[in-house]
Parts: structure tokens; C-alpha cells; sequence
């Protein structure tokens, strides 16, 4: 094969791959794609097309003090934080960060509908298309697996500070972030938070993993076991 010819299809299919990449990496027909079109097969709007509306906006609204261009009600429960007298590091009063954006949904104590800056249909009307609905009667609380309530006792602690020096079980970090292999792992102000987990962006591995946790990879990137 003449050479212009390999790199000529090389490039296509170095194109291809990365296509393949983005596009698994996408939060379209994702569970936290809630639009109308979205392909998800659970909770979705009826009437409202945009994605990222439901979390998010291009002009800061009234009553937001959260970035980034945050768009959602926060949540203003009181939660039971993660106790336990093995930990050592210092856990926040109540959850902080990107923790307490996804609890304004995750908590059920707020409509998944209740967005600060309103699209061009109002407030979005939600349907679950399961035989068991995971909404409640009003169609807009969270009910199911991915409701945690406001007991976070028996969750992963949140809001919690790193600290490897004192707990010799984690492993070091790496400046802002946890590595171990191909896995990286941010913190957040030298805090864990749901986002060190978890990329509500990215639906590769369920749920919104950033690593598959096959062998507990994600477990022992900081946890040494």
C-alpha cells in the first residue's frame, strides 16, 4: 500500500476511534439526560428538549450562588454525616462542594423539575415510562435506588478531608488528585465529594464511575488494601 494511502486511512481511523470515545463519554440518553428525547427509558420530560437545562444555565439566575451556572434548586435539608471513629479526616458539618448540588436531587427533598432559569415551556413536566414508577405522585421526586435521602451515615463519607498523613490506609496523593495505574481520581479542595467518584457526565461506567470498579479498581486507587 503506497504510503499517502496508509496515512490517509490511518487518519480516519484515529478519527473514528476518538468519534467512538466522545460519544460514549456523552451524557445524551444518559439517566441524567432528562429532555424529551432522551432514550434513557426512565425519568424524562414530556415537553422539554434541552439537556442540560435541568442542572444548568448560560446566564447566572436570580437565587443561584453556586457554580457553575448552577440552575437547580439546592437542597436545604439537614443531613446526618458519616461517623466513625476509624476516620481521620475531618468531615464537614453538612455537605459542601458539588456534594450538595447532587444531593438537591438525590436527597428527594427537591422537585427534579425545579429549575431556577426557565426555558421557553416553564417548569418541565417528567414522566417515568416503568411499570414501577421511580417518581412520586407528584411525577417529580426521586423514589428508587439513586434516592439517598438525607441519611448519609451509611453512604461513602462526602465532604471529607484526605488526610494520608494521619490514615495510612489511603495512598498518597498527587496533587489534586488520587492515581494509582490508569485511574485518576480528583479531590476537591483536598476533600472527597460524590465527584471524585462519580462524572455525572459520563455514563461509560454505571453508575457515572469514572474507572469501572472490576476488582475494586476505583476502591483500591485510593484505599490501600
Amino acid at each position: 500500500m503506497k504510503r499517502p494511502l496508509f496515512m490517509a486511512l490511518l487518519a480516519l481511523a484515529l478519527v473514528a476511534l476518538v468519534g467512538a470515545g466522545a460519544l460514549a463519554a456523552t451524557i445524551v440518553n444518559s439517566k441524567h439526560d432528562l429532555s424529551s428525547t432522551s432514550t434513557n427509558g426512565g425519568i424524562k420530560s414530556t415537553n422539554e428538549t434541552q439537556i442540560c437545562i435541568f442542572c444548568h444555565t448560560p446566564h447566572q439566575p436570580s437565587g443561584a450562588t453556586t457554580k457553575p451556572l448552577w440552575n437547580h434548586t439546592t437542597t436545604t435539608s439537614t443531613f446526618t454525616m458519616y461517623s466513625n471513629t476509624t476516620i481521620q479526616g475531618a468531615v464537614d458539618p453538612q455537605p459542601s462542594g458539588g456534594s450538595e448540588l447532587c444531593l438537591s436531587c438525590h436527597d428527594g427533598s427537591v422537585a427534579i423539575n425545579s429549575i431556577l432559569n426557565a426555558s421557553t415551556v416553564g417548569t418541565p413536566t417528567l414522566t417515568d415510562p416503568r411499570p414501577t414508577s421511580h417518581l412520586t405522585a407528584d411525577n417529580k421526586l426521586i423514589n428508587s435506588s439513586a434516592l439517598l435521602d438525607n441519611n448519609l451515615s451509611n453512604d461513602h463519607p462526602v465532604s471529607i478531608t484526605y488526610d494520608s498523613t494521619n490514615d495510612k490506609g489511603l495512598r498518597a496523593p498527587t496533587g489534586n488528585n488520587v492515581v494509582n495505574g490508569s485511574i485518576t481520581l480528583p479531590l476537591f479542595s483536598n476533600k472527597v465529594q460524590c465527584g471524585s467518584c462519580h462524572n455525572v457526565h459520563d455514563p461509560s461506567n454505571t453508575p457515572f464511575l469514572r474507572a469501572s470498579n472490576d476488582g475494586s479498581a476505583l476502591c483500591l486507587t485510593c484505599h490501600l488494601k
